[in-house]
């Protein structure tokens, strides 16, 4: 397998993580978190993952003071850096500015 499974297989790991750890902080976050692992289970590409969780944990913390679990901001983290590149590789008008 190439480097993709291996980002996938980090986000996957980073995902339990931050699920496991938000179940009695945040359950609706856990939820949605966990909507997100299904569908990559079910075929959904990593970059739509990336972009998903970057959305809902930026938008977390905003509501929460900038405070979250170390596993959250880890899966934060993973997930910026691929949406970043999904990003990049979609939006042509990034190339010009």
């Amino acid at each position: 397998m190439g480097h993709g499974h291996t980002d996938k297989q980090k986000l996957k790991q980073a995902l339990c993580l931050a699920i496991s750890d938000l179940k009695e902080a945040d359950v609706d976050l856990a939820r949605e978190l966990t909507r997100i692992d299904r569908r990559l289970d079910k075929g959904a590409g990593i970059g739509w993952a990336c972009t998903q969780v970057a959305h809902l944990i930026s938008t977390y913390l905003m509501t929460h003071e900038y405070r979250a679990p170390t596993s959250v901001i880890k899966l934060q983290q993973i997930a910026e850096r691929t949406a970043q590149v999904y990003w990049g590789k979609f939006n042509p008008l990034m190339w010009f500015l």
